[in-house]
């Protein structure tokens, strides 16, 4: 008669966690991170278009007043990045005034003196939209988007120019 060893499998073991020290741990690196925090100057700041104090004008959220339409400078240009013509809408159509591309002083002249007339008649100023020709130079409308800014206009939008029989 043999005798052999039977193989006895060990019963469940309850694993013992501790786990006060864990807690203890968690909340030790909780007040760490709060103590330590320090916020930016942005941080804490919230982006909001609030009235000035003591401005008793009441906004006028009607909404069938339509909004006056953006102002549109088109600019194009030959295949060698230079421009050929400069066009200035105001009323939203598709015609303007056509500038000959050495009058940029003249066009932003015309702009500003706009934009002064209806900052003084206490009117929104109007957007800005450009439409650049693919091909134009680099630092010529660079130059244009910070003399739109430098003439008044607050919202400026550059975009490139449509294509004719391509809707919006």
């Amino acid at each position: 008669m043999s005798r052999r060893k039977k193989n006895k499998e060990p019963g469940y073991v309850d694993p013992d966690l501790p786990i006060t020290p864990m807690l203890d741990m968690s909340f030790q690196l909780l007040s760490f991170f709060i103590l330590t925090f320090k916020p930016g100057p942005t941080e804490g700041q919230l982006a909001l278009m609030l009235p000035q104090a003591g401005n008793t004008q009441t906004v006028n959220n009607d909404p069938l007043q339509v909004p006056e339409p953006p102002y549109t400078i088109r600019v194009e240009s030959t295949s060698n990045q230079k421009p050929t013509s400069i066009m200035v809408i105001s009323d939203g159509s598709d015609k303007g005034t056509i500038y000959p591309p050495t009058d940029t002083n003249k066009v932003f002249d015309t702009l500003h003196e706009a934009i002064t007339a209806k900052k003084k008649a206490k009117a929104e100023v109007p957007k800005l939209n450009f439409e650049f020709a693919e091909d134009l130079n680099y630092s010529f409308v660079m130059n244009f988007l910070d003399r739109a800014k430098a003439a008044g206009f607050e919202k400026v939008t550059p975009g490139m120019m449509r294509m004719p029989g391509v809707s919006k």
